[in-house]
């Protein structure tokens, strides 16, 4: 049990970090996929999304990810001890 919830709160932690990166090229992507003249930055990106909406906005449906990668990473720290 302790090394699921390691490994849980090490996926938490991963996503939390990366999240916002992963918005900003998931929309430069959609960007592209338009047709779009001129691409933003990353950082450009980030905070266009932090003028429209804030931290909720950055964050937005990072719960369903945070979710997965908790249970992903648990799962995996604790069969990796197990198997030891």
């Amino acid at each position: 049990v302790q090394k699921f919830l390691a490994g849980g709160g090490a996926g938490l932690t991963a996503v939390l970090c990366t999240y916002p990166l992963d918005l900003a090229r998931a929309r430069m992507a959609l960007l592209m996929e338009q047709g779009a003249k001129e691409m933003p930055s990353m950082l450009g990106t980030v905070r266009e999304v932090w003028r429209e909406g804030g931290l909720r906005a950055l964050y937005s449906g990072a719960g369903v990810s945070m979710t997965g990668a908790a249970i992903y990473c648990g799962l995996k720290f604790a069969s990796y001890d197990a198997s030891k």
